[in-house]
């Protein structure tokens, strides 16, 4: 055989490998997304729960009805209830600093996977 046809088969046959694994990859690229689809409107309905819950508790803490702070914020006691009872799960970024600022805390304190129950932000091991 000559050197080039032998070169040929070879460049063949890794073009052959490579399109095997390339189908494999493919199907694992397609199962992942499969998985994270499943999970997206779990995570979201936490995060929504989350966030009315947070909104209330930090509410109440700050001793505020929601006619109270909704007018601190600007909205409406409507617009606000919609966001405590999480029928309203996706406000602008000017509502949440509104909100936020109507509460005398931080954006980020809303969002925080520890207000909600403690009032308090969790702390990152090591961070003190």
């Amino acid at each position: 055989m000559l050197p080039a046809v032998r070169k040929l088969d070879k460049l063949l046959a890794d073009y052959e490998r490579l399109r095997q694994k390339l189908k494999e990859y493919e199907a694992l690229v397609q199962a992942r997304r499969a998985q994270v689809a499943d999970r997206l409107p779990r995570v979201a309905g936490s995060i929504k729960a989350h966030f009315a819950a947070s909104l209330r508790h930090r509410r109440q803490a700050a001793g505020l009805t929601q006619a109270d702070a909704a007018a601190i914020a600007g909205l409406t006691q409507p617009q606000w209830s919609a966001y405590e009872l999480g029928v309203v799960s996706n406000p602008g970024l000017d509502h949440l600093i509104a909100m936020a600022a109507a509460l005398g805390i931080k954006v980020g304190e809303l969002l925080d996977a520890g207000s909600a129950d403690t009032g308090r932000t969790r702390r990152r091991p090591g961070k003190g």
